[in-house]
């Protein structure tokens, strides 16, 4: 899939070793960065399949939750919004943010 962010801040988090590691430590952003490339390589979200990925409405909005542990998510949602749109049809993707509870 496409890939873009929401802020400068997310996509510095998604983009630079530094940042994640700096966020999560070494070993969590290792699983931060695979699950970023699943979802780069996934044609769309209904392929992915590691991180418990599953849809969630946030704000009002449809979007897509993939664990990168039990405490850490990728929260994203589709670039082109659509009525009545399929989640095998999305290729283009806005991560919004990054939660840690």
């Amino acid at each position: 899939m496409i890939i873009s962010y929401e802020s400068e801040l997310i996509r510095d988090l998604c983009e630079d070793e530094i940042h994640a590691i700096s966020a999560f430590g070494e070993e969590i952003a290792s699983i931060f960065f695979s699950r970023l490339s699943d979802i780069e390589a996934a044609n769309n979200p209904s392929e992915l399949v590691v991180g418990n990925p599953h849809e969630e409405t946030i704000d009002g909005l449809d979007c897509y939750k993939v664990n990168i542990t039990e405490s850490i998510s990728i929260i994203f949602t589709t670039v082109l919004s659509a009525p009545n749109k399929s989640w095998k049809n999305v290729h283009r993707i806005k991560i919004l943010k990054v939660i840690q509870l």
